[in-house]
């Protein structure tokens, strides 16, 4: 991996980042990163809306309390972080929280922090707390350009001029499951100069690594060879730079932004609102809010009963439009207060998951049948 020298991924091969350590998956590396460094009644926070999966990966086994917190400071709607958002949570929970936890690129809002967001937050977490910083940045090379550029964690100004304590602070994870298209195959990197990580991830005679449990086994060895070693098991990540060309190469043609610039254009043409300068990861972040209140309840209890017992974070209101947008038009979106988002009527849509073709199809039919429920119903003369 240290030869896959994509541009952008230089700061995880120079001497300001020497260590790479693999295990079993993001996941698994977050989770081993929440044992190594945390104790059980630790607080994690991270701006919402967010991947559902990071209470899992924090709270279920390690036992770290996961917060999210809102962002506030220019508006809950405008999802933009700043500053002031973290130092406020961080005032806000009891203990003191232990880590902040970024996505960059973002998942579900697309499009990347700006590095002087990034730049004035770890500054501040560095220098006037004990926070630990983790930056998942599984969607690394899934750009589309047009927006802010993305700059890893261990490029960022702050971290290079931090003292030894604060860069031993900052730890990043990445993978193979989305830049690859390999969901599911569980590679995971922790990316960190702390040495406690290292020793615990890496193990000994003594003592069995901290990914015992989430290992790099033999089956993913072979299967991912061809990507990174030539033919004698020496490193040539040739076919792994080509593949990543194609998929998200800076020309137009590339798989990753033929697929967005038709998404959007789709998404335009059907009248449906989303999040503007999603310039990477794999999303489009909807603002359903419009049609949040045409789709009349069920009638009777029972259904409302199960939701509650089901959904009990979820708006109702928004748990009946995704039903109705699954049903009516065969798209499945994820409801935004899955994501902790607090105001319903936002969703995320995977724009990857079905070639472009049916992808544009199917937002055709879910924008027809959103629209239909704008129209006022007939009345009997």
């Amino acid at each position: 991996m240290g030869r896959f020298s994509q541009p952008g991924l230089g700061p995880w091969r120079s001497a300001d980042c020497p260590g790479r350590v693999c295990g079993g998956g993001t996941s698994a590396a977050l989770e081993c990163l929440a044992f190594i460094l945390g104790t059980p009644g630790d607080v994690a926070i991270s701006p919402a809306p967010l991947w559902y999966g990071f209470p899992w990966s924090f709270a279920q086994r390690p036992r770290v309390s996961f917060v999210p917190f809102d962002l506030l400071e220019k508006g809950i709607d405008k999802f933009e972080l700043t500053l002031e958002d973290v130092k406020r949570a961080c005032l806000s929970v009891q203990p003191q929280p232990k880590f902040l936890v970024l996505t960059n690129p973002r998942n579900p809002l697309g499009g990347n922090y700006s590095p002087e967001t990034l730049n004035a937050i770890y500054k501040w977490v560095l220098e006037e707390t004990r926070m630990h910083i983790i930056s998942d940045e599984i969607y690394f090379f899934s750009q589309v350009g047009g927006g802010e550029p993305f700059v890893p964690a261990f490029a960022l100004d702050a971290v290079r001029e931090a003292g030894e304590d604060g860069r031993e602070r900052v730890h990043a994870v990445w993978g193979l499951a989305k830049d690859f298209g390999m969901s599911g195959f569980k590679v995971g990197f922790v990316i960190s100069r702390n040495q406690k990580v290292h020793a615990l991830m890496s193990g000994d005679a003594s003592l069995r690594t901290m990914a015992w449990f989430t290992p790099f086994d033999s089956l993913k060895y072979r299967t991912l060879a061809p990507l990174f070693l030539d033919g004698d098991g020496l490193p040539d990540p040739a076919l792994a730079q080509q593949a990543m060309q194609l998929y998200a190469g800076p020309e137009a043609s590339s798989l990753l932004r033929t697929q967005y610039a038709a998404t959007r254009e789709a998404l335009a043409s059907a009248r449906l609102k989303f999040l503007d300068h999603n310039s990477s990861a794999i999303f489009f972040w909807l603002d359903l809010r419009e049609f949040l209140d045409r789709v009349p309840p069920p009638d009777g209890s029972e259904h409302q009963a199960l939701h509650k017992a089901l959904h009990p974070d979820i708006d109702p209101r928004e748990e009946r439009l995704s039903e109705y947008i699954t049903a009516s038009s065969g798209v499945s979106l994820i409801p935004g207060q899955e994501c902790f988002s607090r105001e319903p009527g936002f969703f995320r849509m995977c724009y990857t998951a079905e070639p472009k073709d049916r992808v544009v199809k199917g937002i055709e039919r879910m924008g027809r049948s959103l629209h239909a429920l704008l129209k006022p119903l007939a009345v009997n003369a």
